[in-house]
């Protein structure tokens, strides 16, 4: 992990990043100027470059893998979701930062990765600030809470279908005694 830079000097543009889309304010840039700026080698862990606190999270460049620990055989797109990938322009640890508590998700870099670190109070400041970054950490939020709605209904569906699967008998096809003892205590 190696600071490089400050958001100021480092060349990217606010417009590219979902949080400030649309937020042609000069107060959110002066802000944002002395924002670290950190490049984390592949595999890398968020925590080893920001030890403590809550931050927001951009990527500027390269990926983040959410979720799970980086290892050579993982794959980012794991069938159950436990595992999320953030991509240019995307943000993660907007909750640590609503909820006051430090990031628990394990976050490491997939590749090469810029990161802009905003912290706790520099957001907060954002927020006051100006309404497009309000209106876009609400637009974030919402979009994450459709997911995880989208995600239990799919986990809720796949336990009833093995809940099913549990009462009949996979040789036979009939009921077995678990069918019996849920059937009879109805």
């Amino acid at each position: 992990m190696e600071h490089f830079a400050t958001f100021g000097n480092s060349g990217y543009a606010l417009d590219d990043l979902q949080i400030f889309r649309n937020v042609n304010d000069q107060r959110v840039a002066v802000l944002l100027a002395d924002c670290a700026v950190l490049q984390l080698a592949a595999g890398q862990s968020v925590a080893d470059a920001t030890s403590k606190g809550a931050h927001l999270y951009v990527v500027l460049r390269g990926s983040l893998q959410i979720g799970a620990e980086l290892h050579a055989d993982s794959r980012p797109d794991t069938l159950d979701g436990t595992v999320t990938r953030v991509l240019p322009g995307e943000c993660a640890g907007e909750l640590s930062v609503l909820d006051e508590e430090t990031q628990t998700a394990a976050m490491s870099a997939l590749e090469e990765t810029d990161l802009l670190v905003i912290d706790r109070d520099t957001l907060w400041k954002l927020v006051d600030e100006s309404n497009g970054v309000a209106r876009n950490l609400l637009r974030l939020l919402a979009f994450r809470v459709r997911a995880a709605n989208v995600q239990i209904r799919r986990r809720q569906k796949v336990g009833e279908f093995y809940r099913q699967l549990s009462l009949v008998d996979g040789m036979t096809d009939l009921q077995n005694r678990d069918w019996l003892k849920d059937n009879m205590t109805k």
